[in-house]
Parts: structure tokens; C-alpha cells; sequence
């Protein structure tokens, strides 16, 4: 079974990602209303949306592991994102110092994630792949840019950190309503052959 079929057979669940996706959303708005002088405030809140996304796809892959070929990506993500919030939560005066290759090498895995996505979907002729390819790589560009140039200055971490994040929270929201359409070309009584 392909990961199309994985997602139509998880689509039960597409509302965690419109939460996740809104939540990265505001997240990200607030991040760039914080100024330069706030570096701890944005520490704590991407330590937080860090551990709750990690928490989001450890809840969906776990959920649907019956359903889902290669879920185990998915939890393995989940997992190192809740560690790397963790990880920001407990030692927040490192967390200061790398904070920039913390949230550069979080959005590259979250761009990694959205465009093997967008390949899959290529692949069974979804007309919407190259948009969840592009977000994918916006997202992958935000956090090379993040790990590449660490001192960047507190401003442009901040804009560049709040961009990448509302980047993360728009595709998850895409990949949401793309999930909830497979559901509805679904039969009710659609049962899953494995």
C-alpha cells in the first residue's frame, strides 16, 4: 500500500493537522511581533511548538499505525521534535547560543517531510503536488538558511524563524483539506485491504 492509500485510510484524523498547521500559524505571527531584545521569550515559545508538534505527529502516526504504511517516519519525527523542545526547555541558556541550528534543522525536517509528500502525490497524478513540493522547499531553504548562518542577528533569526514556522503551519493546513477530500472520495463503508 502506497502512502495515497495510507493517507486516505488515516483520513479520520485530518483535523490534527488544522490544528497543528493553525497553531504554527500564530505561532509564527507572534514570533515576528517579538523584538530582537525577546531571544528568550522566542527560545521558550519554539521549545513549545517544537514539543507540541513532535507530540502532533507521535498522536497521528501512532493512531494510524494499523492504517499507515511507513508511519514509523512520521513518529520518528515527532519524536526528535518533541526531544529538540525538551532539549530547548531544559537548557534554555544553550538553547539561546544554537538556538538558530535547533530551528533550522527542525523546519528542514519538516520541509523534508511535506516534499516526500508532494512526491507521493505526483506519483498517484495529484494536480496539487508541486504547491505541497514548493512549501516543502521553502521550508528546507528556511532552515539551510537557519544551520548556514547562525548569526544572523537576532532580527533576521526572528523573521526568518517566524516565516519558516507560518510556512510550516500553511502546508499543514493544506495537507489537511487534501486529506479531508480523499476522505470524502471515499465509500462510507470503505474498508482498508492491507
Amino acid at each position: 500500500m502506497g502512502l495515497l492509500q495510507d493517507i486516505k485510510a488515516a483520513a479520520n484524523n485530518w483535523w490534527v493537522f488544522i490544528i497543528m498547521g493553525a497553531i504554527f500559524i500564530i505561532l509564527g505571527f507572534y514570533i515576528m511581533s517579538v523584538p530582537a531584545e525577546s531571544f528568550v521569550a522566542l527560545t521558550v515559545l519554539l521549545a513549545i511548538g517544537m514539543f507540541f508538534d513532535g507530540i502532533g505527529d507521535i498522536f497521528f502516526s501512532i493512531t494510524n499505525r494499523t492504517r499507515m504504511h511507513g508511519w514509523g517516519w512520521h513518529l520518528a519525527i515527532g519524536c526528535m521534535s518533541a526531544l529538540l523542545g525538551i532539549s530547548l526547555i531544559m537548557y534554555p541558556e544553550v538553547g539561546m547560543r544554537v538556538l538558530p541550528l535547533y530551528v533550522g534543522f527542525w523546519i528542514l525536517l519538516k520541509g523534508a517531510l511535506l516534499s516526500g509528500v508532494a512526491f507521493e502525490l505526483k506519483r498517484h497524478d495529484n494536480g496539487y503536488w508541486w504547491l505541497v513540493l514548493f512549501l516543502g522547499g521553502l521550508n528546507g531553504l528556511f532552515g539551510i538558511l537557519m544551520i548556514l548562518n547562525p548569526l544572523f542577528g537576532a532580527t533576521v533569526i526572528v523573521v526568518i524563524a517566524g516565516l519558516g514556522i507560518i510556512s510550516i503551519g500553511v502546508s499543514l493546513i493544506f495537507v489537511a483539506f487534501r486529506v479531508r477530500h480523499f476522505k470524502s472520495l471515499l465509500p462510507q463503508d470503505a474498508q482498508v485491504i492491507e
